[in-house]
């Protein structure tokens, strides 16, 4: 189901979560090639409400976020589970040692 669809809360819920950035980064890495091909003719208004309705690109404010920004919250959100998998696993370690 395209992003654009779904009710403005639902899209903002997934711009929080991690799952939501890794799938525009899969997007972008798979349609990549063929954007500009598909897309060539089209303005950029165009292009940008496709990019926006389909969750290849995250747009806040009306500002797109950068790839770049999505690899690092992912990476952040990685972190901060291997942390908290850790913290949990040395509690129950010593809670039954």
């Amino acid at each position: 189901m395209p992003v654009g669809l779904l009710p403005d809360k639902v899209q903002s819920f997934l711009k929080v979560i991690p799952f939501g950035h890794s799938a525009v980064v899969f997007r972008n890495i798979i349609m990549s090639n063929s954007i500009d091909g598909v897309m060539g003719d089209l303005p950029k208004s165009a292009q940008e409400v496709y990019l926006k309705a389909y969750g290849v690109r995250y747009y806040v404010d009306n500002r797109e976020l950068e790839l770049k920004f999505s690899m690092i919250y992912m990476l952040i959100w990685t972190v901060v589970a291997l942390f908290l998998y850790l913290v949990s696993s040395n509690y129950k370690r010593k809670k039954f040692s």
